[in-house]
């Protein structure tokens, strides 16, 4: 995996966060570096950006409650998306937890399989390993979000598709 392409989609991680007065500070400069490398996903961030720009933090707040708190298919956790409720999710979670801990990465108060979190590991690991988290996780994981929001009228969707345009970079299909 490309260092660039993992650094973008730790920075685009970061938005997959609860928003505060700082939110989308940087929303610019990462649309423009994702147009660089894929011009779908560096217009789908601009298109996110004017909407961040044009909206209050309460009401990005809001919007991001009702697209990933209070919507089950499209939850932020990884784990979730791949097993649900199996027991297979309580090993994933412990993986995580360990790959942050040893990459020193906070939790920030989500639990280890945070999509922000795990976007956030990827430049931190080697190149191999990271190819494999977004290849076996992050790809389906996202996936089956992006599925579930672009049934939605969010306005997180632009987002989502950066994501998975990015990742589709990152790990590219054989």
């Amino acid at each position: 995996m490309s260092p660039r392409v993992a650094d973008l989609l730790a920075g685009v991680g970061g938005l997959l966060t609860y928003p505060d007065a700082q939110y989308g500070r940087h929303l610019e400069a990462l649309a423009a570096e994702a147009a660089a490398l894929d011009l779908e996903a560096g217009a789908e961030l601009a298109g996110f950006a004017a909407f961040v720009t044009a909206t209050p933090v309460t009401g990005l707040q809001e919007a991001f409650t009702q697209t990933f708190d209070l919507n089950p298919v499209c939850a932020l956790e990884v784990g979730w998306q791949l097993f649900g409720e199996e027991y297979e999710r309580g090993a994933f979670l412990v993986h995580a937890r360990q790959l942050l801990r040893e990459h020193g990465i906070d939790e920030r108060g989500e639990l280890p399989d945070h999509l922000s979190s795990m976007l956030a590991l990827l430049p931190r690991l080697p190149g191999a390993h990271a190819h494999q988290v977004a290849a076996g996780a992050l790809v389906p994981a996202v996936a089956k979000m992006a599925a579930a929001i672009e049934a939605s009228t969010s306005p997180f969707r632009p987002l989502v598709r950066s994501v998975v345009r990015l990742l589709a970079l990152a790990a590219p299909r054989p």
